[in-house]
């Protein structure tokens, strides 16, 4: 069985995540993370927003090892968060796709949400925060 590494580029400090191929994420430099029962589990806070303000995020997925990077499934939750992918189900060793995820506040307060890469044995949790002012 082949291992899949998810390594997240943080200030130059590589995490590593095992499951069937290889994935690197490349991540903002804000970005933190920790791991905890067989998810990986990342947290992005997009910092203080304008109400009705759009700003995004992209994380960048690249292939490595010598299988296909398998995303099953990709879910977001919370009201004022959005998701989009170039991502193919079956991401070719080598190739690069991007996620890119939306804060779009609509009212004074804090937001939280939450969004979910499914990859074929594992998951990546992003725990997402903004402030509206």
């Amino acid at each position: 069985m082949k291992n899949l590494i998810l390594i997240l580029l943080v200030s130059v400090v590589p995490f590593v995540a095992f499951a069937e191929s290889q994935v690197e994420v490349v991540t903002p430099q804000s970005m933190s993370f920790a791991a905890g029962g067989g998810d990986t589990v990342l947290s992005y806070n997009f910092g203080s927003v304008f109400v009705n303000s759009r700003v995004y995020v992209d994380f960048t997925l690249t292939a490595k090892g010598d299988a296909p990077t398998e995303l099953r499934r990709m879910d977001i939750a919370g009201m004022e968060f959005n998701a989009y992918t170039n991502c193919p189900d079956s991401l070719p060793v080598g190739q690069q796709c991007t996620v890119r995820i939306t804060y779009w506040p609509h009212q004074k307060g804090m937001d939280n949400g939450r969004l979910y890469l499914t990859f074929s044995n594992s998951r990546t949790i992003i725990n997402l925060f903004g402030r509206a002012i």
